[in-house]
């Protein structure tokens, strides 16, 4: 990739582009005093059990299995922990995937300084270890997963025995990166063992998909009610025909109606931040600015734009045909004037500023848009062998 962009841009090509491509000191330069903390406080579990401090896509390697682990402080023992902590406080992000991180790529690093963090303690803990959902999006999987059998004991087993105690000294939770909170039997024992006393510095952030995420459901979570920091629901539609489309096994007239019930939560202050998302892609980027409308409808403090990504479900050629943010797409042109009118009917954000990031304020005072596509003007791949 390196090789590609540096052939194309030349001499005009950022630092890290050149370094990759054709080698070079330049890059000791830039990262000198700039630091980094995600790896000291996030801790990431995967479908496989691996277990990552930073997002799986911006580093090659995990830093241990959690399947092998007892507790989250076994961890502290790993030598790829070391390594990952020893690249930052060095200096050099050895261990980055420097062109496919938009806080390197776009300078926004923090500046180095004397209280910074140096040893490993988990605070933002992302859960992706349980696939089970009621959809099968192809955007996603190529067919409907639940865990069962002896994979749904192992997935329950390392739910009571390492996730639950590690939450207790944790700040934030995002669950469920590749399942949905509702479908899984893992995440609904979480949200039944969650209260406030237990958890006292606990917020959470659901990603779903909405179907499930019913008044009843809700209220059957009462230790949960004060500990929602955001949901974010994953819709990829503005017209029922494409979300029939894209979110197989959906259902267009649930969702609205569930979608309203959480915008009363929001508007209530029961939750802190409501968002929706948008995986952009050939199919459905000409409804971008209805989305944008959409989620100002319903009083969203965001609505999220982002590259389609390939996880295991998509042929190479298939994936280069739907991403239409690649600069090659031949609909690429149609893509940016569409982004751009999304910048026109509401204010846009820097993709940086996460949903646990704690600039962003529970009282935004109109819908904003992040367009997550700054270092991924790409296709972009992240299949696992």
């Amino acid at each position: 990739m390196a090789q590609a962009r540096f052939t194309q841009e030349g001499e005009t090509a950022h630092v890290l582009v050149r370094n990759l491509a054709i080698g070079g000191l330049d890059y000791r330069e830039y990262f000198k005093d700039k630091y980094c903390g995600r790896p000291f406080d996030t801790l990431e579990i995967r479908f496989d059990g691996e277990i990552f401090n930073c997002c799986p896509s911006l580093v090659p390697d995990s830093i241990g299995n959690a399947y092998g682990l007892n507790t989250a402080d076994e961890l502290k023992a790993s030598p790829k922990l070391a390594n990952s902590l020893d690249a930052i406080l060095s200096q050099d992000f050895r261990y980055c995937r420097w062109l496919h991180c938009d806080l390197i790529m776009s300078d926004h690093l923090l500046k180095r300084a004397a209280a910074l963090k140096t040893i490993y303690a988990p605070e933002f803990v992302m859960l992706s270890y349980d696939p089970t959902c009621n959809l099968r999006c192809p955007s996603c999987r190529t067919e409907k997963i639940v865990a069962k059998g002896a994979q749904q004991d192992q997935i329950l087993k390392l739910t009571g025995q390492f996730v639950i105690p590690l939450l207790k000294g944790a700040s934030y939770c995002m669950m469920n990166g590749y399942g949905d909170v509702f479908s899984s039997r893992a995440c609904r024992r979480i949200l039944e063992a969650s209260n406030p006393e237990e958890f006292p510095n606990l917020k959470y952030g659901f990603i779903t998909n909405g179907i499930l995420f019913t008044r009843a459901q809700w209220q059957q979570f009462p230790g949960i009610h004060r500990m929602t920091r955001y949901i974010r629901i994953s819709i990829d539609a503005a017209r029922r025909e494409t979300y029939d489309r894209l979110r197989l096994g959906g259902d267009w007239d649930i969702l609205m109606e569930n979608l309203d019930f959480i915008s009363q939560l929001r508007r209530s202050g029961m939750i802190d931040l409501f968002d929706i998302h948008m995986v952009v892609q050939e199919d459905n980027f000409e409804e971008m600015v209805e989305f944008g409308r959409l989620g100002q409808r319903l009083g969203c403090d965001k609505v999220m734009y982002d590259p389609l990504m390939n996880w295991n479900s998509y042929p190479l050629d298939e994936l280069k045909r739907r991403s239409v943010h690649a600069p090659d797409h031949p609909r690429h042109p149609e893509f940016l004037a569409m982004a751009k009118e999304v910048t026109r009917i509401m204010p846009s954000i820097a993709p940086m500023a996460g949903s646990h990031d704690k600039s962003l304020s529970a009282q935004q005072p109109q819908t904003v848009a992040i367009l997550n596509f700054g270092a991924l003007y790409r296709v972009v791949d992240v299949t696992y062998s």
